[in-house]
Formats: structure tokens, sequence, C-alpha cells
């Protein structure tokens, strides 16, 4: 889908993701929060003290199931989610921040004004 690597991903996903979230009705927009609110606390809490060590490995199994469906997966890619939604939250920033802060955007080397 890029085949010029990192970078063009990392532009790729930082100009559309905002734009994406922000064109999603408010319902799913809720539900997808909690659920990310959901992934993020399970990773934090299941190393914890005081956490309940139940939440992530369901989480593992909830994501594992989704992969499947979408493509060619090992298991490892759903022990490691928070990685893979760390990465996802850092570009989701990055976008928001380059969408209404700077206003601009760079594609392809092009810096596209929004």
């Amino acid at each position: 889908m890029y085949p010029e690597g990192f970078n063009q991903l990392w532009e790729g996903l930082t100009k559309n993701i905002a734009t994406e979230a922000i064109g999603m009705n408010c319902i799913n927009f809720i539900i997808l929060f909690l659920w990310f609110i959901g992934i993020y606390s399970s990773f934090l809490t299941f190393f914890s003290k005081s956490g309940s060590l139940i939440y992530y490995p369901l989480y593992v199994i909830q994501i594992y199931s989704l992969l499947n469906k979408t493509g060619d997966y090992v298991v490892q890619d759903a022990i490691l989610y928070p990685l893979h939604f760390l990465f996802f939250l850092v570009i989701f920033v990055s976008s928001i921040f380059k969408k209404f802060i700077l206003k601009s955007v760079i594609w392809k080397g092009r810096k596209i004004n929004v």
C-alpha cells in the first residue's frame, strides 16, 4: 500500500486520519473512543500492582479474532497490540495537530494546505 516505505506511510496516515475522525457520526466516534480507552487501560492496568490481569488477555483474544478476519496475522501481532495502537495514537495526534494548528500536511514531498 505504501511502497516507498515508512515516510510515505506516515504522510499518508497523517493526511487522512483527522479528516476521517471528524467525518464520523457522533455515536460511532464515542464507541470507538471508549474502545480505545479500554485498549490502553487494559495494557496499563495489566502491569500495575492494582490492575486486573484479565483485561489484557481478553483484548488480545478480541484483537486476534478481528485480525483473522482482515488478513494473515499471527498471535504475536495481537499480543503486541499496545505497540500498534501507540503508533496509531501518535499518528492521530500528529494529524490533528497538523490539520487544526498548522493547517497543512506533507504528502509526497509537497505541502498541502487543509
